[in-house]
């Protein structure tokens, strides 16, 4: 069940920007059709959110709403 991130607005994420589900070793991270984008960056790589498309972020990894980062931590 994927829930909308909860976040208040700013000039780069909003509350509809991605949606989130929690699993037992991070998150899937949905983007939600953002204006400035979605990425997960871990195992030393970046990776572009699709639309639409769930995609796993594992502890440890950093999720970029546009220029906002936050850490995933299980």
């Amino acid at each position: 069940d994927l829930h909308s991130f909860p976040t208040r607005r700013s000039s780069d994420l909003w509350i509809t920007h991605a949606a989130l589900a929690p699993t037992l070793d991070g998150v899937w991270v949905t983007d939600l059709h953002s204006t400035n984008g979605t990425r997960i960056e871990q195992r030393n790589r970046t990776v572009a959110a699709t639309p639409d498309v769930p995609a796993p972020a594992l502890g440890g990894a950093v999720i970029r709403f546009g220029r906002t980062a936050y850490r995933v931590e299980v």
